[in-house]
């Protein structure tokens, strides 16, 4: 009896022992469930980076297990594939990528080592609110086999890790929309900021580079009226490249013409696998350098019902973009669209308003100077530093040979080709050919134009030039040339041709000036003329009389012939009086050198001196002023005071210079009989007042004449005031 109490002692202490043990063994195995998920949780709360929290997890749990090696392969919720993330061990990554049912099982080993010891492996669903988020692979040591707990710690950690990864997703795209939404906000802001094009488009690029890994990215603009795709904007591994690419949209090869053409956006994933998806079939690269792409996004911009452009960003690995970057890329390709309009627009409305000024200074030139050199040299350079073209020059045509003839440059080449002045023969050359045509010749790619010469120190790239046209005969050529190709639009074309409009005009004025001045010295001439036949010829005439009067009484009548010679010497006086006038008359020394006012003062104490008339000079803020005006005031002043002697019988003029307002007024207002002037008819001209509207109107000035009988006369010239010389 005492035996079998023993023994049935034995039994029931060893049922304890028993359940003791499987009790330690299920606390060992709660401990190391806590404790693993206690690192799962601590890890977690370090960092939500999914990445970093994968990697500690898989370590925990090999190291829970005792495993060789194990990996973590997330579900691609887009495609459904499994796409490996983390693994770790002395064994790669274990073939698991490939679609998948979202079952545990075992996957076959593809490159198990020759005469290793057969191993277990356990796959086990990541799940999280009974979505299955991905799998976790774990394989034993060689020779070594997992456990029914091991099985079931696994099974167990693996729901902490499911619910560790959807927090880490569900931060990482918290993150990440509250990222898309602050840069959206910042391209609206920084877009609108700016109406600089170029700074529009480096912005657009600053703030997508912030939300996308885009090893490549452009942004290429419709040209509507080329019917191209122009490359605005190309940055490659973070670095802008030089523009210039372009593309026909009719292109059928190209993924952004079709973007374009149909406004669709293009998303590839991975371009060597899903090449087939591709809308446009036969393009040989996916990149405007030819470079070749694994995963891009294209998306097209419009603005006001019309596609301006396309927007594409590259990367070299598969992936890199998804549905997400396709709706960011979207939004932020909206507000970018708007601010390139606008940007061009306000371009274009600043280079209409640059024209228009350019225009009005040509204008003003051109009314104070009619130095024809001085005025091509400030035409050119005024288009050349306005514009910032590289090389401008202007070309005349000459009537004796039919020639162009460089008569102006600025820019890069301007020391050089007026050194070695040119000389283009009709249809020899671009300049040549556009004298020949009376077209505008453009050319953006000099290396492919036949009839392009270059010359051995040139660097052109594109040249332009524009035919000067008067009543459609060609006179002259504007040239404009750059260091770079396509370097001309449709708004060179537009602005050039209208200068070249405004240039012929100019020119024309300037010849209708050189016609008029002749004509001007003609009559001036014609009048000297007619003052020595009038004045120093009878008196020459009368001191031959006298001379001879004298020479019959001197041995008569000695006395009487005394008298003779006084009278011939007075009047060999007054005739050698009347040549130092009309020789003033013909050229005032002093007016270049000391200016109207001192000149005319000059002039007008001569003329008091021997006529004895009141004459009266007032002057009110003088200036100097181009030699052509002075000139042509100074001979209306000494026409009208030659008008006043001969016909006014005046006791006093009063002669008034005033340069206070915006123009120059010069009055001469006398005191005599005046006249009427709607009753002159022809013999306006012998009182030399068409000559001096003639006179005001060849410096774009005016003339006005108050007259009445008795009641004297008033002639007022106002002309321009011309650039203020230094002298």
């Amino acid at each position: 009896m005492e035996d079998r109490a023993a023994h049935d002692r034995t039994r029931e202490l060893q049922a304890r022992f028993e359940r003791l043990e499987y009790r330690r063994r299920d606390l060992e195995r709660q401990n190391r469930e806590l404790s693993i998920m206690n690192a799962i949780a601590a890890v977690a709360s370090r960092t939500l980076d999914l990445e970093t929290v994968l990697k500690d997890t898989l370590s925990q749990v090999i190291q829970a297990v005792e495993a060789g090696g194990g990996s973590i392969a997330l579900v691609d919720e887009s495609t459904g594939d499994l796409i490996p993330l983390v693994y770790q061990g002395s064994l790669p990554a274990l073939p698991i990528r490939g679609e998948w049912d979202g079952q545990a099982r075992l996957p076959r080993w593809e490159d198990e080592p020759e005469g290793e010891a057969h191993r277990s492996f356990a796959s086990i669903p990541l799940q999280a609110q009974d979505r299955v988020l991905g799998v976790m692979s774990i394989a034993s040591e060689p020779g070594a086999a997992f456990s029914a707990e091991d099985i079931q710690l696994l099974t167990t950690i693996s729901h902490q890790i499911g619910v560790a990864i959807e927090n880490a997703r569900l931060y990482e795209e918290t993150r990440r929309r509250v990222e898309e939404i602050e840069s959206i906000h910042r391209v609206g802001l920084a877009v609108t900021s700016s109406l600089d094009l170029a700074e529009v488009l480096s912005l657009i690029w600053e703030q997508v580079s912030r939300l996308m890994s885009a090893q490549t990215f452009y942004i290429a603009l419709c040209d509507e009226a080329e019917q191209k795709l122009h490359f605005a904007l190309l940055v490659e591994d973070g670095e802008m490249r030089e523009g210039g690419y372009s593309v026909s949209l009719s292109h059928k090869d190209s993924l952004s013409t079709w973007v374009a053409r149909s406004r669709e956006p293009v998303l590839i994933r991975d371009w060597q696998e899903d090449r087939s998806e591709s809308p446009v079939k036969g393009i040989q690269s996916a990149s405007p350098n030819g470079s070749c792409s694994r995963s891009l996004l294209i998306i097209p911009l419009v603005a006001k019902g019309r596609t301006i452009g396309v927007v594409s960003v590259q990367n070299s690995r598969p992936n890199a973009f998804d549905e997400g970057d396709l709706r960011v890329l979207t939004t932020i390709g909206g507000q970018a669209a708007i601010a390139i309009e606008n940007a061009r627009l306000f371009e274009q409305e600043r280079r209409r308003s640059m024209q228009l000024e350019l225009i009005s200074e040509i204008g003003k030139e051109a009314t104070v100077t009619f130095d024809i050199q001085r005025l091509l040299d400030t035409i050119t350079h005024t288009i050349q530093t306005r514009f910032n073209y590289f090389s401008v020059s202007l070309y005349l045509k000459e009537d004796a040979t039919g020639q162009l003839m460089l008569r102006s440059a600025a820019g890069a080449y301007k020391e050089r080709l007026e050194a070695e002045p040119l000389r283009v023969d009709p249809g020899v050359g671009m300049i040549g050919q556009t004298a020949k045509t009376g077209q505008t010749f453009l050319s953006n790619d000099v290396s492919r134009e036949p009839q392009y010469i270059a010359l051995d120190f040139q660097q052109t790239r594109s040249e332009m030039c524009v035919p000067i046209k008067i009543e459609r005969k060609v006179v002259g050529i504007l040239n404009v040339e750059s260091d770079r190709a396509n370097a001309f639009d449709d708004w060179d074309v537009k602005a050039l041709e209208t200068l070249g409009d405004q240039l012929a005009r100019t020119l024309d004025n300037v010849r209708l000036y050189d016609r008029t001045r002749d004509m001007a010295i003609m009559e001036e001439r014609h009048r000297l003329a007619r003052e020595l036949h009038d004045t120093v010829t009878q008196l020459v005439f009368s001191m031959v009389l006298n001379a001879e009067a004298a020479s019959t009484l001197l041995d008569r009548d000695p006395g009487q012939a005394r008298g003779q010679i006084h009278r011939l010497q007075e009047t060999a006086h007054d005739a050698l009086r009347e040549m130092r006038s009309l020789i003033l008359e013909l050229h005032p020394a002093s007016l270049e050198k000391d200016g109207l006012a001192a000149t005319l003062e000059r002039h007008i104490g001569t003329v008091r001196k021997n006529s004895g008339l009141d004459i009266r000079l007032s002057v009110e803020g003088y200036q100097r002023q181009p030699v052509e005006i002075e000139q042509s005031l100074y001979r209306i002043a000494q026409e009208a005071l030659h008008n006043v002697l001969k016909h006014a019988c005046a006791e006093t003029v009063q002669v008034a210079l005033d340069y206070t307002g915006d123009a120059i007024r010069l009055s001469i207002r006398d005191d005599g009989a005046g006249f009427d002037p709607d009753a002159l008819g022809p013999s306006v001209k012998n009182m030399g007042l068409t000559t001096m509207h003639e006179r005001a109107e060849l410096v774009h000035g005016t003339l006005h004449i108050e007259a009445a009988p008795g009641r004297g006369t008033e002639i007022t010239a106002q002309v321009p005031k011309g650039e203020i010389s230094s002298g």
